[in-house]
């Protein structure tokens, strides 16, 4: 059973770490395999959820503790450094998705309400100019009950979802 978990753990690392841009030196701590035949199995699975990575990547044989460590080559940005302009700072287009999230979440948990949308500048903006077509996309989801309006009292990046 632990080899199977591990086999698990493997291919879902392998594909977080994808996901996620992730680069650098990563250690993953798997369940300990007693069996050698096990402890070989177990690094096939993980050679094997790196197989198709684009990155190039330096596999360790896992240690007696069931820890594998790999180095990954660095492609593009990591995942958080696109979601932020500097740390603990979001960049525009994350304020807005979230926006976004909040008003697809009000609009299913209260079917019947019309909902209103208010934004700072900065992110009414972005939602305004609907490069990505969220319009079209939330009416589908939702309906057409949802308003978008600039609130001239919140901050450039901050956003409010309320029924109206």
């Amino acid at each position: 059973m632990a080899l199977d978990l591990n086999k698990a753990a493997a291919r879902e690392a392998g594909r977080q770490i994808r996901l996620r841009g992730i680069g650098g030196v990563v250690a993953i701590d798997f369940l300990p395999l007693k069996k050698r035949q096990d402890q070989n199995a177990l690094d096939q699975a993980v050679r094997g959820a790196f197989k198709r990575d684009p990155a190039k990547i330096d596999i360790a044989p896992p240690s007696r503790f069931a820890i594998v460590e790999l180095a990954r080559q660095r492609l593009s940005r990591a995942l958080h450094e696109l979601c932020w302009e500097r740390f603990g700072v979001q960049t525009v287009e994350t304020c807005a998705l979230a926006a976004l999230r909040r008003l697809e979440a009000e609009g299913r948990s209260n079917r019947a309400a019309r909902l209103q949308v208010r934004c700072g500048a900065d992110v009414f903006d972005w939602l305004e100019a609907d490069t990505i077509g969220w319009r079209q996309a939330m009416k589908q989801r939702l309906g057409d009950r949802f308003v978008l309006e600039p609130a001239e009292g919140l901050s450039p990046r901050a956003f409010d979802v309320r029924p109206t």
